[in-house]
């Protein structure tokens, strides 16, 4: 062990130049590691410590204005043995819009005063905050990060299409009901202005109902035999909306974790990519190290080394340089991840501080210096075949038979040219490798740039992904009898396409599975990129079911399902196979509905003929239609909102990923060209000697790596650009994507392409420029 250690210290303090360019490489790819895993792992941990901390209710619901119903919701959750403690809170809620930078973000608005003794996920302030009083509000804090406010700033909503104005006193922390991508958002007004809202909307003062079980692994089957419950009672058309105004920490949780699980995801897949190049880096290294040292092994040999000593050495050597470049990436990202949170604040309920796990972090860097232990070794196994005498004949066991690649004297061309061609098809194994190394860099770098594309440029595949049916106008009635009119009215509008009614999340159980069911009163309308295979229901006898429906019911397209409410059972038959991010939903007509109890839309989708602006469209609404209207959202709005919430996110990773493609280039090629300048110094000094001049050596050996650097190049981008879709989904699947079609870039991606190709070579030609403060002796003699 001694000899080993001594021969690995003794090859770092030689090649001090590549061991940094390595050491840089593990540090990337260890912060990269890191990143991810605190993004994929590390929010959720938290979430969960910090929902324990505030005593957060696991489950809650509005009470229905049906007292029969509301009293059966009462018993239901009192008597259940699962639950541990109740409380209840009384609010003005319903649909409407927060305005952040003069864009709305629809959801479910819930005003309420500061409650002494409140128990469940009390008041909680995040930094400095004003008192309470007069118009004053306390509004969740991805609202005080997302919109930019500051304390005695305005913030406007819309509250059943009723302009609100507040003056902000503070953010709070919602576990509950605090989440951009989440539907609820709770905001603390005082005694005075709560009593004025309860006089301004008497029907949407609500009494919500909260309970904690007594494990937190209790919420997801209480929340179904809740539902369950509610759906086998007689159903009044309140009573259907009520039981799909239902919170719960799941999902709760999912709404906080979806995103930053998503860009977790991007970076490990990213973090694997730079791990493989690195290990095929080594590994080309440590061949062209055994190469270069060919009699030094065999002196080795013949005094007395043993292989398993020379291999040690080398296995010691890369080990600690990743080691080294592991727990300075490691230290490094401690340093980027409080950046890394301040991008992502927007989405957290809190202020998010990520923890150092020791553990987890001792076991990322023992996994990334396993996978270079054993590449090396199998680099370095080749010396258990080199006999001490073959050693020092430079790995020939008679004499150098090597076949002449590219015979001179009969080819015709710049020297130099040929000469760097004779070199690619002498090293072929080298050129390969580099091939590789380029690939992946370049397939990496094209999918860093399709992503901010995708996301900031063009962007609507990613909208109809990521939030589902698109449509340019959806308005809400506040009295389900003026919905006939207003549709009558709408279809007849010269500039309106299409109508139909939407409502999303009536939860019913098929097959003893309670899942969200959206109705559309016309699927032939849906435009968005949910359906996956099949079609969308027709009759009132056929539904589809998304991906995790399918797989917990056990059923396909073609197959009957179950569905029970109001305690009778009703056979569908499945139309379509659709993806979403909710998890378990299904889709079913209006008349599907309600064949199975009393069901009146009072949100329809409005779309309208190209090129009629939806915010002006819903403007002149307003004004012909009269005050009938609890909302009415303008999809161009809430999509900008979304894009601006998530654009910064996507386009800092395309930042970081380029930064980190140009650094891992331009180490790589470092160490290939400081390589071959020291492999051929004789060859180099011999043809300096002859009178080539020392810019025609550096275009010989920069140009000897260009055909690999040009196939590895052109088919990382080819792979990049016919992948994307693959791609996306993979680091999507966990939030329910099964098939995107998503536009790439082919501009982008040959710019991407000759930019690799052009770092390479300028890269290449900057190291190579060493040649020139060299003799032609010292080149021959050295």
């Amino acid at each position: 062990m001694r000899n080993s250690l001594m021969l690995a210290v003794a090859n770092l303090r030689k090649s001090k130049g590549n061991a940094i360019s390595l050491t840089l490489v593990m540090l990337l790819v260890a912060m990269f590691i890191n990143i991810a895993f605190v993004m994929l792992f590390g929010i959720g941990s938290f979430f969960d410590q910090r929902a324990e901390e505030l005593n957060t209710a696991h489950f809650m619901t509005n009470l229905s204005q049906d007292e029969a119903f509301a009293s059966s919701q009462m018993q239901f959750i009192a008597q259940d043995a699962r639950v541990g403690s109740i409380e209840m809170q009384v609010f003005v809620s319903g649909q409407g819009d927060a305005f952040f930078n003069g864009l709305p973000d629809p959801g479910y608005m819930m005003f309420q005063p500061i409650y002494e003794g409140q128990q469940m996920n009390p008041l909680t302030m995040v930094g400095d905050y004003l008192p309470l009083t007069g118009d004053a509000i306390y509004i969740p804090h991805f609202m005080m990060i997302g919109g930019g406010f500051e304390l005695g700033d305005t913030i406007r909503f819309m509250f059943m299409d009723e302009e609100l104005n507040f003056t902000v006193a503070g953010s709070t922390e919602e576990i509950l009901f605090g989440s951009i991508n989440g539907w609820r958002r709770r905001m603390y007004v005082s005694d005075e202005m709560f009593h004025n809202l309860e006089q301004q909307f008497p029907m949407e003062v609500s009494p919500g109902l909260m309970a904690r079980m007594y494990d937190i692994s209790y919420t997801a089957l209480f929340l179904n035999d809740y539902l369950d419950y509610l759906i086998d009672l007689p159903h009044s058309a309140d009573s259907v909306m009520i039981t799909g105004t239902t919170a719960n920490i799941n999902n709760s949780r999912n709404a906080h974790t979806l995103i930053p699980t998503v860009v977790g995801s991007i970076l490990a897949v990213f973090a694997i990519v730079f791990l493989l190049v690195s290990l095929i880096v080594i590994r080309f290294r440590i061949n062209n190290s055994i190469d270069e040292g060919m009699t030094n092994i065999g002196v080795q040999k013949a005094i007395g080394y043993s292989n398993r000593q020379i291999i040690g050495s080398i296995m010691i050597q890369f080990g600690l340089i990743a080691a080294i470049g592991g727990v300075a990436g490691v230290v490094a990202s401690q340093f980027v991840l409080p950046y890394v949170t301040i991008i992502f604040g927007s989405m957290f309920p809190f202020v998010w501080s990520p923890a150092i796990n020791l553990v987890a972090k001792v076991a990322m860097l023992a996994m990334i210096v396993a996978c270079v232990l054993l590449f090396s070794l199998l680099s370095a196994v080749r010396i258990f075949k080199l006999y001490p005498l073959v050693a020092l004949r430079g790995g020939h066991t008679s004499h150098n038979a090597k076949r002449n690649a590219l015979q001179l004297d009969k080819v015709g061309g710049a020297l130099e040219f040929l000469l760097a061609c004779k070199d690619v098809l002498q090293n072929k194994k080298q050129a390969f490798a580099i091939g590789i190394i380029i690939l992946g860099i370049t397939f990496t770098a094209v999918a860093g740039l399709g992503t901010h594309y995708a996301v900031n440029v063009n962007n609507e595949a990613f909208l109809t992904t990521m939030v589902g049916e698109t449509f340019e106008l959806a308005v809400m009635v506040r009295d389900v009898n003026d919905a006939d009119t207003l549709t009558e009215n709408l279809r007849a509008h010269p500039d309106v396409t299409g109508v139909t009614g939407m409502h999303n999340g009536v939860r019913l159980v098929i097959e003893d599975t309670m899942i969200f069911i959206d109705v559309a009163e016309d699927n032939t309308q849906l435009r968005g990129n949910m359906l996956v295979s099949g079609r969308y229901p027709l009759y009132d006898n056929e539904i589809a079911l998304s991906t995790a429906t399918l797989q917990a019911t056990g059923k396909a397209i073609g197959d009957y399902v179950t569905v029970r409410s109001g305690g009778y059972n009703f056979e569908f038959i499945i139309s379509g196979h659709t993806q979403s991010m909710d998890g378990m939903v299904g889709n079913i007509t209006g008349d599907g509905m309600r064949r199975m109890q009393p069901f009146e839309f009072q949100a329809f989708m409005v779309f309208l003929a190209e090129g009629v602006c939806g915010t002006g469209f819903a403007e002149d609404l307003r004004e012909t239609q009269g005050d009938i209207f609890a909302q009415i959202m303008v999809f161009d709005e809430i999509a900008e909102n979304f894009i601006q919430s998530m654009g910064g996110i996507f386009a800092a990773i395309s930042v970081v990923l380029l930064v980190v493609v140009s650094v891992i280039v331009m180490a790589t090629m470092y160490l290939v060209i400081k390589t071959a300048v020291l492999r051929k110094r004789r060859e180099l000094g011999i043809q300096k000697a002859l009178g080539f001049t020392t810019l025609q050596l550096m275009n010989q050996v920069a140009l000897a790596l260009t055909p690999a650097i040009i196939l590895g190049s052109v088919a990382g981008a080819v792979a990049g650009f016919n992948t994307f879709d693959l791609f996306f989904v993979v680091v999507s699947g966990a939030a329910g994507t099964m098939s995107v079609n998503i536009p790439v870039s082919l501009s982008w991606t040959v710019i991407a392409c000759a930019g690799v190709i052009l770092l390479a070579y300028v890269v290449s030609m900057a190291v190579a420029l060493r040649i020139r403060k060299i003799s032609a002796y010292a080149l021959v003699t050295e």
